[in-house]
């Protein structure tokens, strides 16, 4: 686990390099096949084509999904965490919220939270608005 201090500033993730590369090589694969069959149409470079346009496809959603996962996850744990920090007749400001505000606000202490909720619906903050106001950040770096 990462023990240094996360921010506003260095809270975002890039995906590790290996991935980033692998996309590249996989849609020049589909260009380089997609001419290929082209120059030369055969049922083997269209094979080829459909090969590599599905990976890219699987690449594309294997990291799409797993962020919906994630996302998924930070809302039910958020919803739990409201529904302990906030009184019960604030509860209903918990569906109020829209999903990417939830997101943001996990970043939140828990002294912080109401307040920043009241903001955030009074105000209809956006996302990266919610982030920058949290004071006392609570860093995330298990998000990929």
């Amino acid at each position: 686990m990462n023990t240094a201090v996360q921010t506003f500033a260095n809270h975002r993730r890039l995906p590790p390099l290996a991935f980033a590369l692998a996309f590249v090589a996989l849609t020049a694969e589909v260009i380089v096949r997609g001419i290929a069959l082209a120059q030369a149409p055969s049922l083997a470079s269209a094979w080829a084509v459909v090969i590599a346009a599905s990976l890219l496809v699987i690449a594309y959603y294997a990291r799409r999904n797993s962020q919906m996962v994630q996302d998924r996850l930070i809302l039910l744990e958020m919803r739990r965490r409201l529904e302990r920090l906030l009184p019960a007749e604030r509860h209903g400001d918990i569906a109020r919220l829209s999903r990417p505000q939830i997101i943001a606000l996990r970043f939140a202490s828990d002294a912080e939270l109401p307040t920043l909720i009241s903001d955030t619906l009074t105000q209809t903050l956006t996302a990266t608005a919610i982030k920058q106001r949290i004071t006392t950040w609570q860093a995330d770096w298990h998000r990929v």
